[in-house]
């Protein structure tokens, strides 16, 4: 077929073969036709080496998560834990420097819970490989969780697709998430794009209160 000038051929192949003395090896082969002939040109690289260490890789990964898992359960469970008998010292104490001391105590636990909540979201970020998505319909799927019918909407991502980890559906629940929570007396938002030829830049923005000037830094912050 490609010497029937067939356009639709590929001239670059990934495959495994066993080499003379039993070893399996993993080539990238790439064929060209030799101009004016019938003719052929092969080039083979070995990227065996390459492979083994994505695989070593991705099983190392693959057994940190699993031990990521396992640790975030048993802390979480003792903090729900703590923060039971917490409540019941509350309900015991009724000297008010002792309970300014219990509320700080069950803050922190709210701190602790919070952190635990954004490392248990993001512990699969680059566990899946990243992937061509449509950014409409992954937001339109990202707000679908969301209670917003109180909310008008402009959404103007029409044709744009992006290469992200699958992770982008979160970044958007986050989005809207923060509006409904930080809003205020809210009733809109909207995501649109621009594009350059240097970069594409998706904007999203809401019509509530916003963030006080004195505590923009903040939201740099982690868990802030």
């Amino acid at each position: 077929n490609r010497r029937k000038d067939d356009r639709d051929i590929p001239d670059t192949y990934e495959f495994s073969f066993k080499s003379r003395n039993g070893d399996l090896l993993t080539v990238i082969a790439t064929v060209a036709m030799i101009p004016g002939t019938r003719r052929s040109l092969a080039a083979l690289i070995d990227i065996t080496g390459k492979k083994q260490v994505e695989s070593a890789l991705l099983q190392a990964r693959k057994k940190l998560n699993l031990l990521n898992r396992l640790t975030f359960n048993d802390i979480r469970s003792s903090v729900y834990v703590l923060a039971g008998y917490i409540d019941l010292s509350r309900d015991m104490v009724t000297d008010p420097a002792m309970i300014a001391w219990i509320e700080r105590e069950k803050e922190t636990i709210r701190q602790i819970d919070k952190a635990l909540g954004f490392a248990r979201d993001y512990q699969d970020m680059g566990l899946k490989p990243a992937e061509w998505q449509n950014a409409e319909q992954v937001f339109l799927y990202a707000i679908s969780h969301l209670e917003i019918s109180h909310l008008s909407r402009s959404l103007d991502l029409a044709g744009l697709e992006i290469y992200a980890d699958p992770l982008l559906e979160k970044v958007f629940v986050t989005l809207v998430s923060n509006t409904l929570t930080h809003g205020g007396d809210v009733s809109s938002f909207s995501v649109r794009y621009t594009l350059s030829a240097e970069e594409v830049v998706i904007i999203y923005e809401d019509d509530g209160s916003g963030i006080p000037e004195n505590m923009k830094e903040k939201i740099f912050d982690e868990y802030a």
